[in-house]
Formats: C-alpha cells, sequence, structure tokens
C-alpha cells in the first residue's frame, strides 16, 4: 500500500514495493521494423513533421501490442481486436480521424510477422499540420497525417528488483474522471517528469496514483487507488493470486 507523505516518513517511500520484481523491461529497445502508412521504411530514417500538430501538442493516439505465436507458428499481435477497439475509442474522444479498421490491423500483423516473436508493435496516429497555427502559412507545407507501425524488442529482465515512489498523477487519463479514463494519447511528457521526480528521491521510477475518487487532494497516498507506471502496467502477487488495478474504481483502461 503506498505510504502517506510527510518529511518524517520520507524513507519509507519504497516499502514492501522494494519487493516488487519486474518481468519484463521495456525501458531500453531497439526498433527493427517499421512502416509509414503501411509502406516499409527504416525504422532509423522515420520522421514526423515539426508543424504536425501531434509532434507540438501530443495530440495523437496509440497502442502497443505484445506479439506471441498464433495457432499456426506465425507472429502475430495478441489481442488485436481489444487494442483496436481502444485505438477507435481514444480517436473518437479526441475527435482524430484514423485509418479503417481493417488497415491498421494489416500494419499491425505485418509489422508482427517482420518483427517476430519477443517482441511488441507500436502504433501511433498522428493529426497532421496545416491547421491555424500549426503551419497554415506555408504554401509548400509537408506535414500530413501519419500512421506510423515499429517493432520493438521486449528485453528480459528479472534478475533485480525495483523500487517504486508513490505519486499523484492528476494529468493522468484514469486519474482525472471518467470521461477521459478510455483515451490512449501520445501526450506522456508529465508521465516522463513523474519517472524523473522519482528518481530524485532514489527510487528506479514511479507509481501513479489517481487523484479524487472519494479522496480529497490533500488526502494520504495511501488511500488512493493504484493506476499504473509511467511506462509500465502494474500487477503484484497475493496469496498465490496475480492481481491488477480495479478498472470499476478508476476505469482505468489504459493498461494492456
Amino acid at each position: 500500500k503506498p505510504r502517506s507523505t510527510g518529511a518524517s516518513n520520507k524513507r519509507q517511500s519504497k516499502m514492501a514495493l522494494r519487493t516488487l520484481r519486474t518481468l519484463r523491461s521495456l525501458s531500453r529497445h531497439s526498433s527493427t521494423f517499421a512502416s509509414l502508412n503501411g509502406v516499409p521504411t527504416p525504422a532509423a530514417s522515420l520522421k514526423c513533421s515539426i508543424w504536425d500538430v501531434t509532434f507540438q501538442r501530443g495530440d495523437g493516439v496509440f497502442e502497443a501490442v505484445r506479439v506471441i505465436k498464433d495457432s499456426n507458428g506465425v507472429p502475430a499481435p495478441r489481442a488485436v481486436s481489444l487494442h483496436l477497439d481502444r485505438l477507435e475509442r481514444s480517436a473518437a474522444a479526441l475527435e482524430l480521424p484514423i485509418p479503417p479498421r481493417g488497415q491498421l490491423e494489416a500494419w499491425l500483423r505485418d509489422a508482427a510477422r517482420n518483427g517476430g516473436e519477443g517482441g511488441y508493435v507500436r502504433l501511433m496516429v498522428t493529426r497532421g499540420g496545416g491547421a491555424q497555427g500549426y503551419g497554415h502559412h506555408l504554401p509548400d507545407l509537408d506535414a500530413p497525417p501519419s500512421a506510423y507501425c515499429v517493432w520493438q524488442p521486449i528485453n528480459e529482465d528479472d534478475s533485480r528488483t525495483f523500487a517504486l515512489e508513490p505519486l499523484c498523477a492528476p494529468w493522468h487519463p484514469a486519474g482525472f474522471s471518467k470521461d477521459w479514463a478510455t483515451i490512449k494519447w501520445l501526450a506522456y511528457g508529465a508521465n516522463m517528469h513523474a519517472a524523473r521526480l522519482a528518481r530524485r528521491t532514489g527510487a528506479d521510477d514511479a507509481l501513479l496514483l489517481a487523484r479524487g475518487w472519494g479522496v480529497a487532494d490533500d488526502g494520504p497516498l495511501g488511500d488512493r487507488a493504484v493506476l499504473d507506471g509511467p511506462n509500465f502496467a502494474v500487477a503484484w502477487l497475493e496469496d498465490k493470486v496475480l492481481k491488477v488495478p480495479c478498472l470499476r474504481l478508476c476505469g482505468n483502461q489504459n493498461f494492456t
């Protein structure tokens, strides 16, 4: 259970969380396959225009899908329909046009097949440029909406434990209100800064906690609901039962 704040118990922030072992680390990775709008593209050459609203504001959506072997032994995106359902919900909430579902699934499967098992596919859809304030004054603007699809390996790292610093996350979609809970957008700057703040305390990363949901803003962290990490999902083992944050409590439909 996360600790309460206060100078007297500052060093208790790691608590039982020190015993948390990571099964997979997604913090360091490199891409070996990529496509742009379905066209295979060298991963190191992918670019996004500075006039793309998504580049400037994070106003886009994404999914990260684990790659496993299907019944025929072919690398394929796991639970692809559920991921596409969530992508469509996110895009609808942001009023963001996205390519047809069939195309998106084909691009995900192509990346999974070419990248192989032991990795995951990240799909990112941008809004493009040309709107007022985003390159509308440029007659030769080249900033179309784009769909990037990249395969990345998952690095095994179960040899150590990680300490997590509990931090309230008022910016987190699932930590604000139910109307925002289903949006999985690309604006992760606050998440990354939360990780930096956690490392300043001596922890390895942050554990994001919900704001509200019956807890006063100045209430103890120990009473708050757990959401996830800045770039990882959270689960824990209790009495031989694997548990995850409650979807009903916070509507946290962002983690996989």
